[in-house]
């Protein structure tokens, strides 16, 4: 019986004066409304590339090479852009963070993967760049 009264109570204060209701109803669709304007952000779907650029010199020219430069290609981190012709020029791209890096396959790398040598992938990196 104690619920009941406290309940009629509570609605008796509510119908005695507008702004209360007003504040119970209408102000949190307005504050819902107002954030949803403010963080919403752009209505515009951009369709910027957000993935680190990075070139892939492939100075072995084997199949093997190849499916290295497929992979890479197919990767959800990285987009994969033409390659400069030198090494040098590579250095500079990355230098200037034109690149995120640079990946070179040299001469002979399929041949000593497949003799199981040791001939690593050779990586250009910019040490100081954030990417």
């Amino acid at each position: 019986m104690r619920i009941l009264d406290l309940i009629i109570k509570d609605i008796r204060q509510l119908m005695r004066d507008w702004r209360t209701i007003f504040f119970m109803l209408v102000m949190p669709v307005a504050f819902t409304l107002m954030f949803g304007f403010v963080f919403s952000g752009s209505s515009e779907v951009t369709s910027e590339d957000v993935r680190l650029p990075v070139t892939f010199l492939d100075l072995d020219n084997s199949p093997l090479s190849d499916t290295l430069g497929e992979r890479l290609a197919s990767s959800a981190v990285i987009r994969l852009v033409e390659p400069e012709n030198t090494r040098e020029q590579l250095e500079e791209l990355v230098a200037d963070d034109d690149l995120a890096a640079a990946v070179i396959a040299p001469a002979g790398y399929s041949q000593a993967v497949l003799s199981g040598e040791a001939l690593p992938l050779i990586v250009i990196i910019n040490k100081n760049s954030s990417s």
